[in-house]
C-alpha cells in the first residue's frame, strides 16, 4: 500500500494568526485545495457529508499564536469543505487541564467568525462521552470519546506544527488528545505517553490531517517556544503515522527521536518499511526544511533562585516541572523569589538521599513522597504536590500563592 503525503509551501498567504481579512482567506483556501488535490484527495467522499473539524487549541493566549492551530486554517479549511459540497461543518476541541473549550474558541477568535459563518461548534468538553473499546490498544483499553467524533462521517485532524517537551514534536498523532475526556487525558502525561497517544489513534483514525504550519514553534513549545512566523508550509494526507514522520523530516527530526511517531509508524502502517511506500507530493523536503530547535525537558540549573532535584523520576513530573517554570519566568522574575528546592522522583533504596535543600522544601509528585519517610523531623514542614504527574500548573499555582501571601 502507498501512503501519500502532500507538501506545499504557500506563497504569501497574507495575513497573522491575529489579524486576517477574506482575500488572505480565499487565497489560502486555494493553496489549500492545491494542496488535498495533489494528495489524491477525492472531494466525493464528503459531498452531502456532516464534517467534523478538530484543531489544536490548547490554551491559546494572543501573546502565543503560534502555539495554537491557526484562525486561518481552520476558516480556510471551513470554506474549502463548502466548496466540496459538505452539508454541515462542524469544528471541535476539548483543551483540557481546567480550560474550557468554549473560552478556547474566543481566546483563539475564532467563536465569531465560526459562528457568523454558519459553522456549528462542539465544545466537547460541555458534551456528551462515549466509552469505546479499543481491544488492539496496549495501554489503553477503554477510551472515552467525544460523541461528536463518533458520530461525523468525515474527520479532519488539523494540528499545529510545532515542538513538545514531553514528546519532542506536537503534530497529527498527539493532538487526538483533544477528543478524549479529561479524566483519563491527564494520564497520558508520563513515559508511556508515546504508547497511549499510539493506542487512542487506533479508535478513531482522522480521515484527513492537514497540519498548519503557517507559523510554527519551536524549542519550550507547547506553549513557551520560539515563534517562526511565516513558515508558510501545509502538509496533508490520510494517515497520521505518514504525515508526522514527513513533518519531523522538515522539522529536522528523524523519526527515530520521537518514540510516539516511531511506534505510530510500526503500529497503525504495519509492514510499511518492507512492504509500504511512502508517496511524497507537492514540494520537496529538502527545500522546506528548516532545524527547529529542540525543547529542554530537564529544569536543573535552569532558573536563577530554583533549585531543581531530579532523583529517579519519569518525564511526567519533569515535563510539569518545567512548564511551571517557563510559565513563571514569563511573568516574575523569580531570582526575587525566597528560595526553593524542588524535588522529584523516587530517593535512592534505603539511603539518605537528600541531606540539605536552600529555602522551602517542595516535593513534587506521588514519588517525591518517600523523602518524608527520612529525617521526619525537618521534611514535615516539606510542601508536597500529589498527581502521577501533577497538573501542568500545580507548581506555578503554589509559588504564585506564595508570592502572593509574602507581599
Amino acid at each position: 500500500m502507498t501512503y501519500r503525503v502532500s507538501v506545499r509551501k504557500v506563497p504569501s498567504p497574507g495575513g497573522s494568526p491575529l489579524s486576517w481579512d477574506s482575500v488572505s482567506i480565499n487565497r489560502l483556501t486555494d493553496n489549500l485545495d492545491d494542496l488535498l488535490l495533489t494528495s489524491g484527495f477525492d472531494t466525493k467522499r464528503v459531498r452531502n457529508a456532516v464534517v467534523l473539524l478538530h484543531p489544536n487549541l490548547v490554551r491559546p493566549h494572543r501573546s502565543r499564536p503560534a502555539s495554537f492551530t491557526d484562525p486561518r486554517v481552520i476558516l480556510a479549511t471551513v470554506e474549502l469543505f463548502r466548496r466540496y459540497d459538505a452539508k454541515e461543518i462542524q469544528v471541535g476541541e476539548n483543551p483540557g487541564f481546567g480550560f474550557s473549550a468554549r473560552r478556547a474558541f474566543f481566546e483563539a477568535g475564532l467563536l465569531e467568525p465560526l459562528t457568523k459563518s454558519g459553522v456549528k461548534l462542539q465544545f466537547f468538553d460541555e458534551g456528551e462521552w462515549v466509552s469505546v473499546p479499543n481491544p488492539n490498544g496496549r495501554l489503553f483499553r477503554d477510551v472515552m470519546i467525544a460523541k461528536p467524533v463518533l458520530e461525523t462521517d468525515f474527520f479532519v485532524n488539523i494540528p499545529k506544527m510545532k515542538t513538545h517537551m514531553l514528546t519532542q514534536v506536537s503534530l497529527s498523532i498527539k493532538n487526538l488528545l483533544g477528543i478524549i475526556n479529561d479524566d483519563q487525558r491527564i494520564l497520558f502525561h508520563r513515559n508511556d505517553i508515546a504508547d497511549k497517544v499510539v493506542d487512542l489513534n487506533m479508535v478513531r483514525q482522522p480521515d484527513l490531517n492537514i497540519v498548519d504550519g503557517l507559523w510554527a514553534m519551536e524549542g519550550q513549545a507547547p506553549f513557551h517556544g520560539r515563534t517562526i512566523e511565516e513558515f508558510n508550509l501545509l502538509v496533508a494526507g490520510s494517515h497520521t503515522a505518514a504525515v508526522d514522520s514527513v513533518c519531523c523530516e522538515i522539522m529536522g527530526f528523524s523519526p527515530e527521536e520521537v518514540p510516539h511517531v516511531q511506534l505510530g509508524l510500526n503500529r497503525l502502517l504495519p509492514g510499511w518499511m518492507t512492504q509500504n511506500r511512502l508517496e511524497l507530493t507537492g514540494d520537496s523536503i529538502e527545500t522546506v526544511r528548516k532545524h527547529f530547535k529542540r525543547p529542554v525537558l530537564s529544569s536543573m540549573g535552569q532558573f536563577h533562585g530554583v533549585e531543581c532535584i531530579e532523583c529517579g523520576v519519569c518525564n511526567g513530573c519533569l515535563s510539569a516541572i518545567r512548564h511551571s517554570l517557563d510559565w513563571l519566568k514569563d511573568e516574575i522574575d523569580l531570582s526575587e523569589l525566597e528560595p526553593v528546592t524542588i524535588v522529584s522522583g523516587r530517593p535512592m533504596p534505603n539511603i539518605k538521599t537528600l541531606d540539605t535543600w536552600t529555602g522551602q522544601l517542595i516535593l513534587f509528585g506521588n514519588c517525591a513522597a518517600e523523602f518524608q519517610f527520612f529525617d521526619m523531623a525537618r521534611r514535615q514542614k516539606a510542601i508536597w504536590i500529589s498527581g502521577c504527574p501533577p497538573h501542568v500548573l500545580d507548581l506555578a499555582n503554589l509559588i504564585r500563592e506564595r508570592l502572593k501571601r509574602s507581599e
